[in-house]
C-alpha cells in the first residue's frame, strides 16, 4: 500500500490519501491517520510538496 500526502509551504497538511491496492482497510485507515496526526510539519522552503510513501507489511497469526 502507499500513502500520498501534500504539505503546504507553511507545514500544514493539504491532503492525505491512502492507496489500498489489496491492503486491509484498517491498515489503510491507520496509515492515513498517522500522517494526519503528525501535522503540522516543519515549514518548507517554497511551494507545497507532495510525498508518496510505500508501506510494506506482513500479517502473522
Amino acid at each position: 500500500m502507499a500513502v500520498v500526502f501534500a504539505i503546504a509551504a507553511d507545514g500544514s497538511l493539504m491532503g492525505v490519501e491512502a492507496e489500498r491496492a489489496g491492503a486491509h482497510p484498517l491498515l489503510v485507515r491507520a496509515a492515513a491517520d498517522a500522517v494526519a496526526a503528525a501535522a503540522p510539519y516543519p515549514p518548507g522552503d517554497g511551494d507545497a510538496t507532495t510525498y508518496r510513501v510505500t508501506i510494506v507489511y506482513r500479517l502473522e497469526r
